[in-house]
């Protein structure tokens, strides 16, 4: 980690976690978390087991910005690094 504007940074190229409590946060924030409850359900099983076995989810991971747009929701904004 390195110290940019104050505040904690990870070095580029390094995959950052965003924590599932942060991410379900974020989505009842936007008014999203039942069009997400929606598109997890109607996910493969794969998918649904990542999500329900994981404490935190990759911000760059693809299947993740999938599921968050089919929820109507904008992956960058929700799964953003940070508080």
């Amino acid at each position: 980690m390195t110290l940019r504007d104050g505040y904690w940074r990870a070095p580029e190229g390094v995959r950052v976690l965003v924590p599932k409590r942060l991410i379900v946060e974020r989505l009842q924030a936007a008014g999203l978390l039942e069009a997400a409850r929606a598109a997890l359900d109607a996910a493969d099983l794969y998918t649904r087991e990542r999500w329900n076995t994981r404490e935190a989810i990759y911000a760059d991971d693809a299947q993740a910005h999938a599921l968050l747009i089919a929820a109507g929701a904008d992956p960058a904004a929700i799964l953003r690094p940070g508080v």
